[in-house]
């Protein structure tokens, strides 16, 4: 920025991280300069300019930088590792319902085959059952059609 009190300046990067402290200066209408806005709270101490102290800020710095780009790496991790683990939820969740479903069947089936013996073991005590059952040979067939031996049809001993 060039203007007719100097040469331009370079722009600074700052060091303040935070800091509100400042002072604004302009040209007012008399070509004077005139301090237009000041605030003189600082939230880091102030070190005097004669001190030899910029290398240890330095320092500081760099180490503040390192320490900003381990914190960003640790936050892109943590990231890719909540983004798994939410997967990794979202899969047994899956399979849960699916473990589920099958024992459902499982269970369903069970107290079908249950059903049926307890109704076959009903109709080999009567003598006019009409409904099929699995024979010996693994075929339907009638209730009365299939042959039990006359101590097992009617109870004898």
């Amino acid at each position: 920025m060039k203007n007719h009190y100097g040469p331009p300046r370079k722009a600074r990067t700052s060091r303040r991280e935070g800091c509100k402290a400042m002072m604004l200066v302009e040209v007012n209408k008399f070509d004077k300069l005139a301090v237009t806005r000041f605030v003189k709270e600082h939230t880091h101490p102030l070190v005097p300019s004669g001190c030899s102290s910029g290398n240890a800020m330095d320092k500081k710095d760099r180490r503040i930088q390192e320490l900003s780009m381990e914190l960003e790496r640790q936050d892109k991790l943590r990231d890719l590792y909540r983004e798994q683990l939410v997967t990794f939820l979202e899969n047994v969740e899956q399979q849960i319902e699916l473990l589920s479903k099958k024992i459902q069947v499982a269970v369903n089936n069970i107290k079908e085959v249950e059903a049926e013996l307890k109704q076959q073991l009903s109709c080999s005590r009567t003598s006019n059952c009409r409904m099929m059952h699995p024979a010996e040979n693994g075929r339907l067939s009638n209730c009365s059609s299939i042959s039990y031996g006359a101590s097992d049809r009617f109870g004898d001993s």
